[in-house]
């Protein structure tokens, strides 16, 4: 199996408390299915506002593309790029504009040096 790392991004103020609901209900449905899967390693949702920091100055707020900002990253595996667009494809936030970007992490070794 390969990890990946899937970036998780909706405009949670644009939704109505139905629809968080719904969300929450489907994350709760698809973590269980991927779990059982033995795909699902952990999520760290981020939904909370933090900071932006830039090279000229630093202020209270969120990162947006297209209207969404990082909601969550989640930690998963899979036997492949095309299983993991599978599995990426049951995030509930796709149905209401979100959307989920797939990288697979990168692992370097630092340099050790021993005296």
């Amino acid at each position: 199996m390969k990890e990946y790392v899937f970036f998780v991004r909706i405009n949670p103020e644009a939704l109505s408390e139905a629809d968080l609901a719904t969300i929450h209900a489907g994350w709760d449905e698809v973590v269980e299915t991927w779990k059982a899967g033995n795909h699902y390693i952990y999520g760290i949702p981020v939904v909370q506002p933090g900071m932006v920091v830039g090279a000229e100055n630093s202020a209270a707020g969120v990162v947006r593309e297209n209207g969404n900002r990082l909601v969550s990253f989640i930690h998963m595996s899979a036997e492949n790029d095309e299983q993991a667009i599978q599995l990426a494809a049951m995030a509930p936030v796709l149905q209401f504009g979100g959307s989920v970007e797939i990288r697979i992490p990168q692992r370097t070794v630092a340099d050790v040096t021993v005296n």
